[in-house]
């Protein structure tokens, strides 16, 4: 008897019936790395935290039919299909597949989609987690005749750690969970980071809905054309803080992170873009390669226009940032990096609007019912 196979739920016929789809918004942040276990944990009494802002550029996770018993994970440049009791965990859709097997379903296709560029340092992976996740347990609950349920604030931090759990259990890299924080809340918050505790976090608001624009107008964001590699990155710094060579540096880190935090929430932006800036340049001391000649050139356009700039995650490619204090300045610091980036491949100006809803999940009716 296949008791694995028993114990799944064949999505299929409810996929026939009904479509679901799951976007997430990813984000820049301040005083990250502060989410990871190896410095939140000795560091608890510090109260550590991370600041992070949504960005309307999601991530997406679309489920439709496919055979029994199978599971078929897609993109825009590959796929993958395997019998759901032998997914692959160390593929390139790997995570994706363990999420599946998580959820113990098959029958179902996954289509992927990311409007930020992949590998950009922007939470790309905790991102897409949580809109798998909220895909699949939404396609679970249509099936079990639970539709229509709005996804509550206790159900946004189950995803958020589920997303990270997987992730961090698989090895899949040196993760935190404020991508998947982001990717479930949305908006613009404080983080602080408690994983002695349930929920592993507080959370408390920067920026009240409707005000998002008084920050986007003043933000600006660009991907220097290479992808990032976080895991290297990652690796010398919780390496240099176990030596405790950097500790003074990373607790100023956090510091700096509050007072980033408490500047957003008053609107001093200006306050907030120096902590930004003094941020970056201590990250850059302990690892001078998280940042790549292309953003050492976006850094001092950046400079040269008053704003604070940080590279976004762990850095070594991907994006970069900066926060300026006038609009109109801002916008010709986008216009000026945006000249600079036609000289490189692939690098471009990304949008900075916020993202102030988080996952969003649509489990309609197909339109034969």
């Amino acid at each position: 008897m296949n008791v694995t196979s028993e114990t799944r739920l064949c999505l299929t016929s409810t996929l026939e019936r009904c479509s679901v789809t799951a976007t997430a918004p990813c984000r820049v942040d301040a005083s990250g790395t502060w989410d990871l276990k190896a410095l939140a944990l000795p560091y608890e009494h510090i109260r550590p935290s991370t600041a992070n802002i949504a960005l309307n550029m999601r991530t997406s996770a679309r489920l439709e039919p496919y055979k029994p018993g199978w599971v078929l994970v897609r993109n825009d440049e590959t796929y993958e299909t395997f019998p759901a009791d032998e997914v692959p965990l160390d593929s390139r859709f790997g995570l994706v597949f363990a999420a599946v097997s998580h959820c113990a379903v098959d029958g179902v296709s996954l289509t992927l989609a990311h409007e930020a560029p992949r590998y950009a340092g922007l939470g790309g992976s905790g991102t897409l987690m949580v809109a798998v996740l909220g895909a699949l347990k939404a396609a679970i609950a249509v099936a079990r005749g639970e539709r229509g349920a709005t996804l509550s604030d206790e159900q946004r931090a189950e995803l958020t750690a589920l997303a990270h759990h997987i992730e961090d259990g698989l090895h899949f890299s040196n993760t935190g969970m404020q991508d998947q924080a982001a990717a479930a809340f949305g908006g613009v918050h404080q983080w602080e980071w408690r994983y002695a505790a349930n929920p592993p976090f507080t959370r408390r608001s920067l920026v009240p809905p409707g005000e998002e624009h008084h920050l986007s107008d003043r933000m600006a964001i660009a991907y220097v054309g290479a992808s990032h590699d976080s895991s290297d990155v990652n690796a010398a710094q919780i390496r240099d803080f176990f030596s405790g060579t950097t500790r003074a540096q990373w607790l100023e880190i956090n510091a700096l992170g509050r007072v980033f935090a408490d500047a957003i929430r008053r609107g001093e932006y200006g306050v907030a873009a120096d902590a930004l800036q003094r941020e970056h340049e201590i990250r850059c001391s302990l690892v001078p390669r998280r940042i790549t000649p292309v953003g050492r050139v976006l850094e001092g356009i950046a400079r040269d226009f008053g704003c604070g700039f940080a590279v976004s995650g762990a850095g070594n490619g991907g994006c970069v940032w900066a926060l300026g204090t006038d609009p109109a300045c801002v916008q010709k610091l986008r216009d000026a990096w945006a000249a600079t980036l036609q000289e490189v491949p692939t690098g471009k100006v990304l949008s900075s609007e916020i993202a102030m809803e988080g996952l969003i999940v649509d489990a309609g009716r197909s339109n034969d019912e």
